[in-house]
């Protein structure tokens, strides 16, 4: 096989940032699947659409059928919230208008559809049973596997109306206290609560057809003999995911930039690794040195003959069909969806906001607050909406202030608060914004005024009505 035909081939198991095609050695690099942020899209729904149109031309110019996906969750995972409402979150919808989840993702992806969008890396199929959970939390449905089944069923069916969907993290994410973004997780969860807890909703979404599942980086150490994450270990994607729950649909892996991998794998035995593991898509979040040493890597393996050429043949027929399906959806006619999208995310992000003011201090009118905050965006935010934000240092810094403290990661709650007790006790008033109820029950009970919320855009916009009152700038 020629070295051209070779890289063609490869290039479909890679999955890449979108390049500036202008810039972009396409013959060297032929990728064939693209993640897209919202960096890349523009600000209005035309022009974005435009780009995507004009980069799926291009690639087929080239002889090269692209598929497009993102991450379009709702809450604070979104990418096209700069000219759409996005979704309240996951947990948000399943506690306050579980109804309506069919509804509101078929609304979803009929736009992700028109964009030009090919896969949803949706839903997340997580059981959130670790409330300090640092990663999942309102991304997940909810803390039972029977809650999670009945939204994402709905999800699901709705979605691939439209697009196809891919779930994560198999097999579950819920049950961690550390990120692999950060690190990797090492779960010690017994047998017998991962088949009871945390792959049921796997087991539901690969019956109901799911188009992908998504492998994270975790190490398992009831389902694996090694110390892999899970994306690169035969034991789970090929011996369990494959063999044992019989899946026969594309499989993909998370982030190959996040530390779980980079930490302790070298990208030249990446690709190898992840074929042989039995993935069909390797998923990679920078261009960087890292990918094209992967994709460079894996091509000389195969000119050698260390790649078995059946194997990978397998990977291309598994995306083969995703692309048929995805042709036959269009060719279709288009589903009608008579929905008040907006109205109900209104209604959703009203409910999903709880506020505890035992004594009716709120809103506040200060020209000068204490700011604790885990979001530089939120710290933006504040300040925006007041004279003099402190980022205090020690309980000088709060004395007689209104601490405010927003916390958009859970982790970090009780380890901040063991910081900051003593500045709660001397700050005049302090308020915790917190993404997740389970939350409050880790705080002191020393007369904090506690607000949760969904963390959609539109819930931040009201928080800063509620925090500041009519004057608040959203």
């Amino acid at each position: 096989m020629r070295q051209d035909e070779v890289r063609l081939k490869l290039g479909q198991v890679f999955a890449t940032p979108l390049p500036d095609f202008a810039r972009f050695d396409l013959e060297r690099f032929p990728f064939s699947n693209y993640i897209i942020f919202k960096d890349d899209l523009a600000r209005t729904f035309e022009d974005s659409r435009r780009k995507l149109s004009t980069a799926r031309s291009f690639l087929q110019e080239h002889g090269i059928e692209p598929i497009f996906m993102l991450d379009e969750e709702g809450g604070r995972v979104s990418q096209i919230e700069a000219f759409f409402t996005p979704a309240p979150s996951p947990l948000a919808l399943s506690e306050n208008a579980p109804s309506r989840i069919a509804d509101v993702y078929a609304y979803i992806s009929s736009l992700l559809s028109k964009l030009g969008i090919d896969v949803n890396l949706f839903p997340c199929l997580d059981v959130l049973s670790e409330p300090l959970n640092p990663v999942i939390v309102t991304r997940s449905f909810g803390s039972s596997s029977e809650k999670v089944i009945s939204c994402t069923q709905q999800a699901i069916r709705a979605s691939r109306r439209f697009v196809s969907c891919v779930g994560k993290h198999f097999p579950g994410h819920g049950m961690t206290r550390a990120d692999s973004h950060h690190e990797k997780p090492i779960v010690v969860t017994h047998r017998r609560e991962l088949e009871s807890k945390h792959l049921p909703p796997f087991k539901q979404a690969i019956q109901l057809g799911i188009d992908g599942i998504m492998v994270s980086h975790c190490q398992y150490v009831t389902l694996q003999d090694d110390t892999l994450p899970a994306s690169l270990s035969p034991r789970v994607v090929r011996n369990f995911l494959r063999g044992t729950l019989g899946f026969e649909g594309l499989v993909i892996t998370d982030s190959l930039d996040m530390r779980a991998v980079t930490s302790s794998i070298a990208p030249q035995g990446l690709g190898i690794l992840g074929l042989e593991a039995g993935c069909d898509i390797l998923l990679f979040t920078e261009f960087s040195d890292r990918l094209t040493t992967a994709f460079e890597s894996l091509v000389e393996a195969m000119l050698m003959g260390k790649i078995d050429i059946e194997r990978l043949e397998q990977s291309l027929e598994r995306r083969k069909r995703i692309l048929e399906r995805l042709k036959l959806l269009r060719n279709l006619p288009e589903p009608d969806i008579d929905f008040d999208y907006m109205g109900t995310v209104e209604s959703i992000s009203k409910k999903a906001i709880r506020v505890s003011d035992p004594n009716r201090r709120l809103p506040v009118g200060e020209h000068e607050i204490a700011l604790l905050a885990t979001s530089d965006t939120i710290l933006g935010k504040i300040r925006e909406n007041v004279e003099t934000v402190v980022i205090p240092h020690d309980v000088g810094d709060v004395s007689d202030k209104v601490l405010l403290l927003w916390m958009m990661e859970p982790l970090h709650v009780p380890q901040l608060f063991r910081h900051v007790a003593h500045m709660i006790e001397r700050a005049r008033l302090s308020i915790l914004v917190t993404n997740y109820d389970a939350l409050v029950e880790h705080i002191p009970r020393c007369g904090v005024t506690v607000i949760t919320h969904d963390t959609s855009a539109t819930a931040i916009s009201r928080l800063l009505t509620i925090l500041f009152g009519r004057a608040a700038h959203s």
